[in-house]
């Protein structure tokens, strides 16, 4: 059933949505007979709600008790739920008149359009105490006891308090508490004092301190002092009135009536076996031959005196007033059949006060007194289960079982262990105590190895006899107990972004378990279908704490894909012999998303013969939202460019791939520092990126060749060439320079060949089929051995694509001599070393 209930639920989960959520505190309070609303708030994306789209369900323990579908339907008329306020995401509640049994766990269960959500609100019940002092006589300097009677409270821990003004009082004892028909608890706690004349001024008080009070409950009051002297002389004189009316009046009776021919006779006084103190006794005593004139009196005698109990009305008492019966009250009923007298003592036996005590019934009838006599040598206390733990971790691997019993009397008791299947009897560790108050109490442990714990049908049982009870009592542990307090705490699922592609780990934290044997299975519930992990991606870290409770970190590491694990869910399934039912957490449905990846660097080309295009492309994203903005910078400012953009789902793996592009016209390019900066974000993974290109960082930068240098002659023009190629955009300058002796000088840009015969810059630019440009740089002159011999001219070439110009070099400048020779005879001289030489040379019309 537990596997159909899982499926149910992912089918449900398969088409829910992350708009409705559910809000309010996991813990309410209410108070005992009151109204109170279970919270149970919820949003939605798109308020107001539309009631005929939701569906509300409450349940209690597991069980249905309440749902809403166009109408309320109820298990019980003490639940309501007002359809008035869903329309403001209100879907609490109302239980009527709560009672005890009413705490617990409460889950509800919210259906919107096709979203579900559920959420568990546990209600704690309460009362707050009722405080009476019921006894305040005191004795000067004679130990007195003052008792509180605290009824109607729940839960049942409590505390009280006893205080002289300021003074806080010590030597305070307190009752088990008895559970009352409503559940409730009642208790009643004393204080033993020996007051002194200055006390009857002081304030005596009885404060209670209870998780359902604002603030501690207090009673106070003076003591209402008995003086024993006068009390004794009053009484004497009385006796003696009443001994003298009845010696005159028995007198006249003696006189007027038959002698009784049967004496009078006190039967034995009958009563209970033993006192149990705080348990209601009765003696009874039978007068046979009863004469008219017959007074029955019940007396008690302590350390050698006498003292009449006082007679009382019959009393009649309710379950609430149950508790005053512990007060040192008496009750005395009599009753007359025929000439047998019947009369009973009704009490609350009180160790301190009844142990040693002789109780008397005696009859009086004229002159004739006769008497029986009933004694108790002990007021047997039971033994209560003190409030501590039954369960410690004491060292590590054991478990320590504990059991302790308080104030009984007397000091003898018997404690079994017993525990396993067979139920095998263990020797423990058992210590009796004396308590201030003459009473004793007890304190047993056993030590339980850890493995003997991880079977769950492993008990532990201790049984304890005492004299005050008329059957041995026992306790019986198990690890599935109730109030076993190391069953794991199970956190909620940690879930990491999931990222496309990207290793994730689902990390589930549990701790303070005993023993060390949890079990956790991963599943992942995808539609109707329920896939159980493998161990390969799965990892359990476990440690011990310092309370010897242990802690165990459940990892599963996934890599999540869209197909696989885009709306899938988590269940994080915890297993433990102190748990009847798994522990279970969902990590609900999952969001994956894609990051966006560049396929490439942005793409740049020429879009015409004088603009730049710009392409950006993004692959692997999801979901579809992203946005990509493109702007331009310069010294004068930031400004957006208009892009297109085309995108695209990928069939292989759902997600989606963009490509956005913007045109920049050349000449923008002009200012080296110029940048134009593409950012985009995509939405659900809230991250951003950037990229930046300056002119340097465009693909077409020139590409400059050696200059062309032809052979050089003294006195004869020639033209120096230097070819430049693929550059974009047209933003390039061409420098001539002369070099000689580490000395450069730029040439002139606009120079006269003819009349200064230097130099004579041109240029020739073409455009190519790729949209670049290309440019034939030439420098005219005339070279002179005199002016250029061993010098060097140099082409620079400037582009903002280059952060350097880039410069060629001749190299020194190799000029040779040029003649003109013609047909005819001439001598010529010349000089070779300093030595004349004369030539005959034969001129021609050629150039030689």
């Amino acid at each position: 059933m537990e596997a159909v209930g899982t499926i149910l639920f992912c089918l449900v989960l398969r088409h829910s949505v992350s708009s409705l959520e559910l809000t309010g505190p996991p813990v309410h309070a209410a108070r005992l007979g009151s109204d109170t609303r279970v919270p149970c708030p919820f949003t939605v994306d798109n308020p107001p709600v539309d009631p005929n789209h939701l569906t509300i369900l409450w349940y209690f323990q597991d069980k249905e008790i309440l749902s809403y579908d166009n109408s309320v339907r109820t298990t019980s008329p003490r639940y309501s739920l007002s359809a008035g306020l869903l329309g403001m995401g209100i879907a609490n509640l109302t239980i009527s008149n709560i009672q005890i049994p009413d705490g617990g766990m409460y889950k509800c269960s919210v259906v919107y359009r096709s979203g579900m959500k559920e959420k568990e609100v546990r209600l704690d019940i309460g009362a707050p105490p009722q405080v009476t002092v019921t006894d305040k006589m005191a004795v000067v300097k004679a130990e007195s006891v003052l008792r509180c009677s605290i009824t109607g409270f729940y839960p049942v821990d409590i505390d009280v308090k006893w205080f002289k003004d300021t003074e806080r009082l010590s030597d305070v004892t307190m009752d088990h508490p008895q559970r009352n028909l409503d559940k409730t608890y009642s208790v009643n706690s004393t204080v033993t004092i020996t007051p002194t004349e200055d006390d009857r001024e002081r304030i005596f008080s009885c404060r209670v301190y209870h998780d359902f009070l604002h603030q501690p409950l207090q009673n106070d009051f003076r003591l209402v002092y008995e003086d024993r002297i006068s009390v004794g002389l009053i009484a004497a004189c009385s006796v003696l009135v009443v001994i003298l009316i009845i010696i005159i009046l028995g007198a006249l009776w003696w006189k007027l009536k038959p002698k009784s021919k049967a004496p009078l006779t006190v039967g034995d006084i009958v009563g209970p076996p033993k006192l149990i103190d705080g348990e209601e006794a009765t003696l009874h005593c039978t007068v046979d031959n009863a004469p008219e004139d017959l007074c029955v009196t019940w007396l008690i005698r302590r350390a050698g005196q006498e003292q009449e109990i006082q007679t009382s009305q019959k009393r009649e008492h309710s379950e609430e007033e149950e508790e005053s019966l512990l007060d040192t009250s008496y009750v005395i009923k009599s009753q007359v059949v025929g000439r047998q007298y019947s009369s009973s003592l009704s009490f609350i036996p009180h160790m301190e006060r009844h142990k040693d005590v002789t109780f008397i019934c005696r009859g009086v009838s004229g002159h004739h007194k006769t008497e029986k006599t009933f004694n108790y040598k002990i007021i047997y206390v039971k033994p209560k289960v003190s409030k501590t733990k039954n369960r410690i971790l004491s060292k590590p691997g054991m478990m320590t079982y504990l059991l302790s019993l308080d104030h009984f009397n007397p000091k003898n008791i018997k404690i079994v262990w017993k525990c396993g299947a067979k139920m095998t009897e263990k020797a423990a560790s058992t210590k009796v105590s004396e308590n201030p108050d003459k009473t004793y109490s007890v304190s047993s442990e056993l030590d339980i190895p850890e493995e003997q714990h991880k079977d769950p049908g492993f008990r532990v049982r201790v049984t304890w006899e005492h004299e005050s009870l008329e059957k041995s009592e026992s306790q019986e542990l198990n690890i599935r107990d109730s109030d076993y307090p190391w069953t794991p705490i199970v956190e909620e699922i940690q879930i990491p972004r999931l990222l496309l592609g990207s290793p994730a780990v689902l990390q589930c934290n549990i701790s303070e378990y005993f023993p060390d044997a949890v079990t956790v299975k991963w599943m992942r519930c995808d539609g109707d279908q329920i896939h159980e992990e493998t161990d390969d991606n799965q990892r359990i870290t476990s440690r011990r704490a310092a309370d010897n409770t242990y802690s165990r970190t459940a990892s599963l590491t996934i890599t999540p894909d869209l197909r696989t694990h885009q709306g899938a869910e988590y269940i994080c399934l915890v297993e433990h012999p102190s748990l009847k039912t798994p522990i279970e957490r969902r990590t609900g449905r999952l969001q994956v998303y894609g990051k966006p990846q560049m396929s490439a660097p942005i793409e740049i080309t020429t879009a015409d013969k004088s603009r730049v295009r710009f392409s950006l492309n993004l692959q692997k994203f999801y979901p579809e939202d992203i946005k990509i903005s493109w702007s331009w910078e310069d010294q004068s400012g930031k400004y957006g460019l208009s892009a297109v953009e085309t995108i695209s789902a990928q069939d292989e793996d759902l997600t989606y791939e963009v490509t956005s592009a913007v045109q920049i016209p050349g000449y923008q390019f002009k200012d080296p520092k110029m940048k134009i900066i593409v950012e985009w974000i995509h939405k659900r993974t809230e991250t951003s990126e950037r990229r930046s290109l300056r002119v340097r960082d465009l693909p077409w930068r020139p590409h400059v060749g050696s200059i062309n240098v032809s052979e050089l002659e003294d006195g004869k023009s020639a033209t120096l060439t230097c070819d430049i190629s693929g550059y974009f955009p047209d933003l390039l300058s061409v420098r001539w320079f002369t070099k000689k002796d580490g000395n450069v000088t730029e040439l002139p840009r606009q120079s006269s060949f003819h009349i200064n015969r230097t130099y004579k810059m041109s240029e020739i630019k073409t455009r190519q089929k790729d949209n670049t440009y290309s440019r034939e740089a030439s420098l005219t002159f005339t070279p002179k051995i005199s002016s250029h011999q061993g010098s060097e001219i140099l082409c620079r070439v400037e582009h903002p694509s280059e952060e350097r110009p880039i410069e060629r070099s001749t190299g020194p400048l190799p000029i040779g001599l040029w003649s003109r020779s013609r047909s005819c005879g001439v001598g010529v001289v010349a000089h070779f070393g300093g030595v004349r030489v004369g030539v005959g040379i034969k001129w021609t019309d050629s150039d030689s």
